[in-house]
């Protein structure tokens, strides 16, 4: 009785071990990043080995406020896009956008107010020049509008590489998740020899 007690006990302990070494191994198994094109904050969801987070839930806050402002699911591409509210922009705060792809698979990112706003260019009025009666008037586009301009096809442009940077700044798996999952294995077979120990006898 008391042997089949100690193994009863030596098998509950092995399996809170594999329970708070794995803990940390599979919470971290997937990432969000995101992009900024315009007044739209593009994000992509995915798992460490590359599969798309399908289907998983996406919200956003702002600052230190618990408010969920926007919510929505990612699509067969891990992908979910969401237009900036007007309020957002106007307060400047963080953005935190959290992904919760289920069984304790979730990420947090942030995105500071420098990542995903822009310097508004106000519209300069067009420059009227005195011409002849019979001469066709051409709009002249002042310096700012051309800035616009620019700046909104160079930002076109940049789009791909801005979503790259952002996939190749997420983390990929650390020495301690890789450690922690082999442990979880060791763990199992552990449990595994115990109990065939304890049918045997």
């Amino acid at each position: 009785m008391s042997s089949m007690f100690h193994k009863t006990l030596r098998v509950l302990f092995c399996l809170c071990l594999c329970g708070l070494i794995s803990t940390p191994a599979f919470a971290h198994r997937v990432n969000v990043f995101a992009w900024p094109e315009n007044s739209t904050i593009h994000t992509e969801s995915t798992f460490s080995g590359g599969k798309k987070a399908q289907n998983s839930k996406i919200t956003v806050t702002a600052g230190s406020s618990k408010e969920i402002l926007i919510s929505g699911t990612t699509d067969s591409h891990g992908e979910f896009s969401f237009e900036l509210p007007q309020s957002i922009k106007k307060s400047g705060q963080p953005l935190h956008i959290h992904l919760d792809a289920g069984v304790g698979h979730v990420s947090t990112l942030t995105l500071e107010p420098a990542d995903y706003l822009e310097e508004e260019l106000a519209p300069t009025p067009l420059h009227q020049q005195s011409t002849a009666p019979n001469a066709v008037q051409l709009p002249q586009k002042s310096d700012t509008d051309i800035e616009r301009i620019v700046r909104e096809a160079v930002r076109k442009e940049m789009t791909p590489v801005l979503r790259f940077i952002a996939k190749a700044e997420q983390p990929g798996p650390q020495a301690r998740d890789i450690f922690a999952g082999i442990g979880y294995i060791f763990g199992l077979f552990g449990v595994a020899a115990l109990v065939k120990n304890s049918r045997k006898k």
